[in-house]
């Protein structure tokens, strides 16, 4: 029998946290001013992006709404566990200008796809794959410029709504809540500010 644990004094080895970065104002502004709002599609991909900021939801999240997932008197979507990472159900409350765009699109989908039930389509009005609107978002990374800066991503506008919400005056464990996270470790992750966002 072993009285002494042989693990008593090994230490835990640390993993390197790598920098994960998020967009700045400047980045933002060049890239949601890039859609041509005049088209289709160039207004669905505004709307989108607006939503990533204002949310900070999962690309998959996103693209899964629904005119009813969306309460109005609560501003808030709702999210059902089958669409999310953790299988769990979520509420992600949103602003009222962001509110107003959605209905917007969902007014112009009625006009020209009334059968759809999604809200984000393509132009044929067919639901829009991940990949198909990861290759939107890096297309107006590669047309701002910004893509040479940082990637032109879901995630890197998650990471943006997150150090945002911080920044603003939100607390981490409603961060937690709205990211859909089942850790406070994970959403410290999300949060890393640079030299200049710790500046008083």
């Amino acid at each position: 029998m072993v009285r002494v644990s042989p693990m008593d004094n090994i230490r835990c080895q640390k993993d390197d946290i790598d920098k994960i970065e998020s967009f700045t104002d400047e980045q933002i502004e060049a890239l949601i001013n890039a859609c041509d709002q005049r088209t289709y599609v160039g207004f669905r991909d505004y709307v989108f992006q607006i939503c990533l900021l204002d949310t900070g939801m999962r690309m998959n999240e996103l693209l899964s709404i629904t005119p009813e997932s969306i309460d109005v008197k609560t501003r808030c979507i709702h999210l059902g566990a089958e669409f999310n990472k953790n299988r769990r159900y979520r509420v992600v409350p949103i602003s009222q200008d962001t509110l107003k765009l959605l209905f917007e699109l969902v007014d112009e989908n009625k006009q020209h796809f009334p059968e759809s039930k999604r809200i984000f389509l393509s132009c044929y009005g067919e639901e829009v794959r991940d990949t198909q609107m990861n290759k939107r978002l890096k297309y107006y990374g590669d047309v701002t410029g910004v893509g040479k800066e940082i990637r032109s991503t879901a995630h890197t506008w998650r990471h943006t709504f997150a150090c945002n919400f911080i920044l603003n005056g939100g607390d981490p464990y409603t961060l937690m809540r709205i990211l859909g996270h089942s850790s406070i470790t994970m959403t410290r992750r999300y949060v890393q500010m640079t030299d200049g966002d710790i500046q008083v």
